[in-house]
């Protein structure tokens, strides 16, 4: 997708988080639209277009679990890199096997980090 403006959603209920990570992904050239629940996540999810989406778990409305779960087997939904602070290895792992296509660390990732996955999902 090298020279094309990527559509990218950001899910994050932290509204200071979300302002950063559209600033940073608009500085590399992407389209980024802003959802600060859950519900709001999967109902843009499966009515628009995105190229990627990035996505906390702890949200009000639909958690990330849920949302990667109701997406599943729906087609068009794009690839979902989840950000989060969670920390446990099994709630890793049933994120990475409910679909999502990369996890991240929130504490540990940096912007560019960020901004690279989303390129490159």
């Amino acid at each position: 997708m090298a020279g094309e403006q990527r559509r990218v959603l950001v899910a994050e209920d932290e509204i200071t988080m979300a302002r950063v990570l559209q600033r940073k992904l608009m500085h590399s050239g992407c389209e980024v639209t802003i959802v600060l629940n859950g519900s709001e996540c999967y109902r843009k999810l499966t009515t628009e277009q995105f190229d990627v989406a990035i996505m906390d778990v702890v949200m009000p409305g639909m958690d990330g679990f849920q949302i990667l779960e109701a997406v599943q087997d729906k087609p068009g939904i794009p690839p979902i890199i989840v950000l989060s602070s969670v920390e446990l290895q099994e709630e890793i792992d049933k994120i990475m096997a409910l679909g999502a296509k990369k996890f991240l660390f929130k504490p540990n990732t940096s912007l560019t980090e960020i901004t690279d996955a989303v390129i490159n999902a």
